[in-house]
């Protein structure tokens, strides 16, 4: 299924999914977060998968391997990454890996888009958008 692209706020990505996952999604998804970090700028990441389908080991593998081999570069300048899970289960899951196996740059599981884009503003430095406006 597609996936939508957009940068909101010239340092927020969004991410958003849409259905399930091909391996082309993936590939799309970690080369615009992979063109944001060639800038050399902090950004911060809100993956919006509150429409997406699951994700299978082989992604979930593919999506780890990725995060090892960039993770100077996340850690250095990924303001934080903020994840829209509408499932509290699957949330809780979520944390529970990121225990195991944090991150390199903070993160948060929230329920809705625009909780995510103020945590994303927070950790950019900064409480309201560009337009003035919060949320």
């Amino acid at each position: 299924m597609p996936t939508d692209l957009s940068r909101p706020e010239p340092d927020v990505l969004l991410i958003v999914a849409l259905g399930q996952t091909s391996g082309a999604d993936i590939t799309e998804r970690q080369r615009f977060i992979e063109s944001a970090l060639h800038d050399r700028r902090r950004v911060a990441i809100v993956f919006d998968a509150s429409r997406s389908g699951e994700r299978s080991a082989t992604q979930r593998l593919e999506w780890a391997r990725w995060i090892e081999r960039h993770h100077r570069t996340i850690s250095r300048f990924v303001a934080g990454c903020a994840f829209v899970v509408p499932n509290p289960l699957v949330r809780g899951i979520v944390t529970a890996v990121s225990w195991l196996r944090p991150l390199p740059c903070p993160h948060t599981l929230v329920e809705v888009r625009q909780e995510a884009m103020l945590c994303a503003r927070r950790w950019l430095g900064r409480t309201s958008g560009p337009d003035g406006l919060r949320g």
